[in-house]
């Protein structure tokens, strides 16, 4: 046989090999498929604008096993596959396996009004019994343990109530109870149950009253308000690290905490999570699962970015997949979800697409720095769902460690991640500074030697007295020369605010242009400033919008400042003040240009470059503003200020009165558009 004819065999064969796993492949899809379509619920997440966008089903419903439960508060699966089910009214543990059978039952001549239970690695059995104001240990075959009582240490505090709803179990045998109304945090016993201290507290959002209270009370005013005091948390979890997870029910960006060893967040400011959650678990894996009142399941990756939510609450017509009342919620080493109902009294199921599949694989990968290696899940879930934006990140990760930073450079910009954008750009930029920095020095000295050349023929033989006398003519022309005093005012705005007031020069006409060209320099820096330094989103920007925002605040506040210095001894007329505050802000529309160009080369490790420009531009024009209110109307340092203040004031004041006018024409409108309805459904 030659070499031909076994390459072709070999060939052969691996292809026959593959058949079988491309038909499981497609049967997978299709029972997928199909169980999706049948999911009585749509599915979505969050995009980097902090909007909802409909995603591929990510679970869908597998089955539900039903038992004699009344009112079960908790569940709990170990790492054996098995169920424990906190039976709250029944006074008892129930026990299963995953498919509902063999099931047993502990604690049923202990328990009062068990909660909360907890499974370690060897088997025991913690509950958390809201009735009886203890913590249970059992053994596995239900013979108690150990109990623990409300803590006798001073530390716990001589009015602390001891009321466990919820617990979890670290691997050093700690245990951390969420007892009602500890608002000072989460309870830790060791594993005799003695009182280590509290964990993980909230902290109080004061409201701006609450903060002026503080600053201006006494300490005797203060202590006779209503203490504010932090939420205690609802909920508790804990990873295979022992890392612990609370929730709090409408704590605002409290609400889901992962706790490190000292009691604090770790989880990165500002991320979207939703209130009113019933329970939260975590796999093995990291991911975070919530399921909230409404029956809808949240799941977050283990730095708290929303992955994807799907479910819905039952109504009338209850369906396979539909929650009404859940208490709980559990997932096992598969994967596979497990939502516990206190009011229908079962346990929903629910089993990962080959959508969540791939993206739990992509995760996985992604998360222990095989960034290449995943990049074939996080492929196959944008054939799936295009607006995945973590896939995005996630190929360009990979991209950039393959040193294909252009590539790189686009993901980072679809999944708006300015930080890996810049790492890119910084990559990108210094080789092409490396390939041509030769170039560039060539370029400016020859540049440099033709200014020289060209300026040293001019003097000799005064070549160039046609152009100069044609520029001279055109800086002559009276419009031209107004916008000209720009830079007059930027360098020399006493001077020239001055001249505004006795000279009137310039004149309105140039004012007015000058207040076009500062709305397209807006434009400009909307549309043009560097991915890394624009915060707009562009799909959302309405020119009209923008003019409004811009030209609404100049005209109250040139009315405002002539109506305000008309009743307070100014001496600026309406033109001036017109005029005036055009040429202030000058800085802004002849400086904003090249800063937004600028900051298309720049990173994020030069952003003080960006950031100081901006600010320098803002003051300058505050200091103009300032010298041309004390220049027109021949006020003092402090009159001046006073003057600026009550403009504001009064600027503010007028929209006031012109929501109130609005909200008033709003109820009218809808007064009469429902008279006339009323009129014609009669007539």
């Amino acid at each position: 046989m030659d070499k031909k004819q076994t390459v072709d065999n070999v060939s052969y064969t691996m292809a026959e090999n593959r058949k079988p796993i491309i038909l499981v492949l497609l049967i997978l899809l299709a029972i997928s498929s199909i169980a999706v379509a049948d999911a009585p619920y749509s599915a979505w997440t969050i995009n980097s604008d902090g909007k909802r966008v409909l995603t591929q089903i990510p679970y869908y419903p597998a089955g539900m096993i039903t038992g004699d439960f009344a009112g079960p508060q908790d569940i709990f699966i170990d790492t054996l596959g098995n169920i424990y089910i906190a039976d709250a009214w029944n006074s008892r543990i129930v026990i299963m396996d995953k498919n509902g059978a063999n099931v047993r039952y502990i604690g049923q001549d202990v328990l009062i009004e068990p909660t909360g239970v907890f499974v370690d690695e060897f088997g025991r059995i913690y509950v958390a019994d809201y009735g009886s104001e203890q913590v249970y240990v059992f053994e596995k075959d239900g013979s108690v343990l150990k109990t623990f009582e409300r803590p006798t240490s001073p530390l716990f505090g001589k009015n602390s109530k001891f009321k466990p709803q919820k617990l979890v179990v670290d691997k050093r045998g700690n245990v951390y109870v969420i007892s009602e109304g500890s608002v000072d945090g989460v309870i830790q016993l060791n594993n005799a149950g003695e009182f280590l201290g509290y964990f993980g507290v909230n902290t109080t959002n004061l409201g701006i009253l609450q903060v002026l209270q503080r600053m201006f009370y006494t300490e005797s005013q203060i202590s006779q308000l209503f203490k504010i005091t932090p939420p205690s948390p609802d909920n508790i979890a804990i990873d295979r690290n022992s890392i612990i997870y609370t929730y709090t029910r409408n704590a605002a960006d409290q609400n889901v905490k992962k706790l490190n060893v000292a009691g604090l967040d770790t989880l990165e400011k500002g991320k979207k999570f939703f209130p009113n959650g019933a329970d939260i678990t975590v796999d093995k894996n990291g991911n975070i699962f919530v399921v909230d009142d409404m029956g809808y399941i949240y799941e977050y990756d283990n730095f708290g970015d929303l992955l994807f939510v799907f479910g819905r609450k039952a109504d009338d017509t209850l369906r396979l997949g539909q929650l009404r009342s859940p208490s709980g919620i559990a997932v096992d080493d598969e994967g596979t979800l497990y939502v516990l109902d206190k009011e229908l009294n079962s346990i929903t199921v629910f089993k990962p697409t080959v959508y969540a599949n791939q993206v739990h694989e992509g995760l996985f990968l992604y998360n222990q720095g095989l960034y290449v290696e995943s990049q074939k899940n996080w492929e196959n879930v944008l054939r799936m769902n295009s607006n995945f934006l973590l896939a995005h990140k996630a190929i360009g990760k990979a991209y950039y460690k393959q040193q294909e930073y252009d590539k790189a450079l686009e993901e980072f910009r679809i999944s708006k991640d300015k930080k890996e954008y810049s790492n890119a750009f910084w990559e990108i930029r210094q080789a092409y500074l490396m390939r041509n920095a030769s170039k560039f020095i060539i370029f400016f000295i020859v540049l440099w030697l033709i200014y020289r050349i060209l300026r040293f023929v001019d003097r000799k033989y005064n070549t160039f007295r046609t152009i100069k006398a044609g520029f001279k003519r055109f800086f002559s022309i009276r419009i031209v020369n107004d916008l000209n005093k720009v830079f007059s005012f930027i360098a020399h705005p006493i001077d020239s605010f001055y001249d505004l007031k006795w000279e009137n020069r310039p004149g309105p006409i140039a004012a007015s242009i000058l207040y076009i060209l500062l709305f397209l320099v807006q434009v400009f820096k909307i549309y043009y400033t560097g991915f890394i330094f624009n915060n707009v989103d562009l799909v959302n920007v309405s020119l009209l919008s923008e003019s409004l925002k811009l030209y609404i605040p100049i005209v109250l506040w040139v009315v405002m400042n002539y109506l305000i210095g008309n009743i307070s001894d100014g001496e600026g007329r309406l033109k001036d003040i017109y005029v005036g505050t055009a040429y202030a802000l000058s800085p802004y529309i002849v400086f904003t240009i090249p800063l937004v160009l600028l900051s298309n080369v720049l990173t994020l490790n030069e952003a003080f470059v960006y950031q100081l420009g901006s600010v320098g531009i803002v003051l300058w024009c505050v200091v103009l503003i300032y010298t041309m209110i004390m220049q027109v109307h021949d006020y003092s340092f402090f009159g001046t200020l006073k003057n600026i203040l009550v403009t504001l004031f009064a600027m503010a004041i007028v929209c006031l009165v012109a929501f109130i006018l609005y909200v008033v024409w709003n109820q009218v409108y809808a007064f009469i558009y429902d008279i006339v309805q009323e009129v014609i459904t009669r007539v």
